[in-house]
């Protein structure tokens, strides 16, 4: 009997340690995947910006040259 319970306490306390280790990746995967998201979404944004910078450049070249 005391083997038995010994055995299922150190079977039970492996499997905690696998789920713990489990979670701790998801945690870390998730945390890494949330850091590529923002990193692309800031990404994004810089490019969105400097297009938009360079669309009103050449906006305001073709005014002033529609103009002159």
């Amino acid at each position: 009997m005391y083997e038995t319970l010994r055995e299922q306490v150190v079977y039970e306390t492996l499997r905690e340690e696998v789920v713990y280790k489990t979670l701790t990746e998801q945690v870390v995967y998730n945390i890494l995947r949330e850091q590529v998201v923002y990193e692309t979404l800031r990404e994004r944004s810089v490019r969105d910006s400097e297009r938009a910078s360079s669309v009103r450049d050449f906006e305001r070249t073709i005014s002033v040259r529609d103009s002159g």
